[in-house]
């Protein structure tokens, strides 16, 4: 079995998805051409891989994390760009502004407790975990923790 396989005569492509993800997160050079594809589902795993293997993913998370601007895409109301930049950070990235450590996990908690959509908050919630889990990050795994035995916390947030 070869990296790759006829798809029809003399049309070729990779054998498994991973492989040409892998290959695409490699070839991008600035994260510019990946924020042209935030909507774009096929490109998700190729940002993931690209802020795990950057010398500096600063750029690509402050941009997520960015309020609609000039020529900026909005966030929509699932949070999906918010989302994105805490499943960025879970993959251990360089960063050289380290604040971003504090701030996407803060963010993605406010998110978390405001949000009126059960899916937004699974899927934020499992990015939290997901940090907590990659770093072994006290504070957030602590944090989770306090929400979801806290009686406090509304009940749809321990449910997510």
């Amino acid at each position: 079995m070869g990296l790759l396989r006829e798809q029809a005569d003399e049309v070729y492509g990779f054998f498994h998805l991973t492989l040409q993800e892998y290959f695409a997160s490699q070839q991008v050079k600035d994260s510019s051409i990946l924020l042209e594809h935030l909507n774009d589902p096929w490109w998700e795993e190729v940002i993931l891989l690209y802020a795990g293997e950057v010398s500096d993913a600063t750029p690509l998370l402050e941009h997520l994390l960015v309020a609609e601007g000039p020529g900026e895409m909005p966030e929509d109301i699932f949070a999906s760009k918010l989302t994105l930049a805490g499943r960025c950070l879970a993959t251990h990235p360089t960063i050289q502004n380290i604040s971003l450590w504090e701030t996407i996990p803060d963010l993605l908690f406010k998110q978390l407790l405001q949000t009126d959509y059960a899916l937004t908050r699974q899927h934020l919630a499992e990015t939290l975990a997901e940090i907590g889990r990659s770093y072994h990050k006290q504070d957030v795994n602590q944090r989770l923790l306090e929400l979801l035995t806290s009686t406090k916390s509304p009940a749809k947030v321990r449910v997510s």
